[in-house]
């Protein structure tokens, strides 16, 4: 129990030192959302190939299943929690591996993606003239919290090791050792950004369709 909550405090630490790049990330993702949002709101055409195209995304990764009948269940299809927990840890780890390669800042790339989407779904919402607001409270709000905090951490972790590859590469006095850049931020994966994933995935898989279902019929 000491060993764990000394790694996971350890975790804290360093999310903590990084905090300017997680920052960072925020205002990158708040940028690109608010920018597709707005350019979606105002082309019908646009918004709907890309919503077909999110729609097919979505269907591809296979993270429906028919529900069994019971009687306290929504209709229609529901998420398979195992596999929409597997496949944002798959996001997560790739987003923030991508900053091995250096100089390039490449977590920018899903992240900026991951943004697009939201702006999508907002602006189409607009467009056919239903207000965001109550979904957002009960359709993402209760998992998003958890998700993008943990989408937050490893892509500027993601920044981060971009970085600090970059300076070893160019000798900078501000460098340091590999090992331990990649130590610091697994500990931060395992401790921090994978339970957060899974809580969220918990919520989104078996709450969130709940909370739709009674207060949004």
């Amino acid at each position: 129990m000491g060993t764990a909550l000394r790694e996971w405090s350890g975790a804290w630490h360093f999310i903590a030192q990084i905090k300017w790049y997680i920052i960072t990330t925020l205002l990158l993702f708040l940028l690109s959302t608010a920018g597709s949002w707005a350019l979606f709101s105002h082309n019908e055409l646009l918004t709907a190939n890309v919503v077909s195209q999110i729609d097919e995304l979505f269907e591809s990764k296979n993270l429906y299943e028919e529900p069994e009948f019971d009687s306290a269940e929504p209709e229609g299809l529901r998420i398979n929690g195992v596999k929409l927990i597997a496949s944002n840890l798959v996001a997560m780890a790739t987003g923030m591996l991508l900053g091995l390669i250096p100089f390039l800042f490449l977590p920018a790339l899903p992240l900026i993606l991951n943004a697009a989407i939201i702006g999508a779904v907002g602006g189409g919402l607009s467009l056919a003239g239903v207000n965001p607001t109550g979904l957002f409270v009960l359709g993402v709000l209760p998992h998003g919290i958890f998700e993008l905090s943990a989408l937050l951490f490893s892509y500027g972790m993601g920044f981060y090791l971009s970085l600090s590859l970059a300076r070893l590469i160019i000798r900078s006095r501000k460098s340091k050792p590999l090992l331990e850049v990649l130590k610091e931020i697994f500990r931060a994966f395992v401790w921090i950004v994978a339970p957060f994933t899974i809580l969220a995935g918990l919520i989104e898989a078996y709450i969130t369709p709940l909370l739709l279902a009674w207060f949004m019929p």
